[in-house]
């Protein structure tokens, strides 16, 4: 009696756990399309300002050498 008792709790676990994985797995998508490109613009901007100032950089140093 108790190995059908335990089988079926065993059962019920797994059956809980994949759906809890299942709404996580979806929580997360939801989560990523929400503000996809929060981080990215964030990455984006500070390379474009980095690109910006080494561009200026070069520029002066080349007025500088005529």
């Amino acid at each position: 009696m108790e190995f059908t008792m335990f089988t079926t709790n065993l059962d019920n676990f797994k059956t809980n756990q994949k759906e809890l994985h299942r709404q996580a797995a979806e929580y997360r998508l939801v989560r990523s399309v929400e503000n996809p490109r929060f981080w990215a613009s964030k990455i984006y901007s500070a390379v474009g300002r980095t690109l910006i100032s080494s561009g200026q950089e070069l520029i002066k140093q080349a007025q500088a050498t005529q």
